[in-house]
């Protein structure tokens, strides 16, 4: 069984989603990273546009949709609190 992976807004600690590993790994190869070590993501309308042609998850879309142009943090379900920081714009 896969373990659940909890994404918050990092603005306002908010949680987007609870995601399966096979979503979260789809997230981490999409989503755009300052680093390769950051555990902090965004979303950009161009991924939410590819999603809604190649990818049949509607849960994945929305998840997408939420966090376009937000930061997102994950953290694994059993880990406890998130960081949470002010996405500059």
């Amino acid at each position: 069984m896969n373990k659940l992976i909890s994404s918050f807004n990092k603005l306002t600690g908010k949680l987007l989603c609870n995601s399966d590993e096979t979503q979260m790994q789809f997230l981490h190869n999409s989503l755009d990273k300052e680093n390769i070590n950051d555990c902090d993501y965004y979303a950009q309308q161009v991924t939410v546009d590819l999603i809604q042609e190649y990818e049949d998850d509607a849960e994945l879309l929305s998840i997408f949709q939420q966090a376009v142009l937000m930061r997102i943090r994950k953290t694994n379900k059993t880990a406890g609190k998130a960081n949470i920081r002010q996405l500059k714009q």
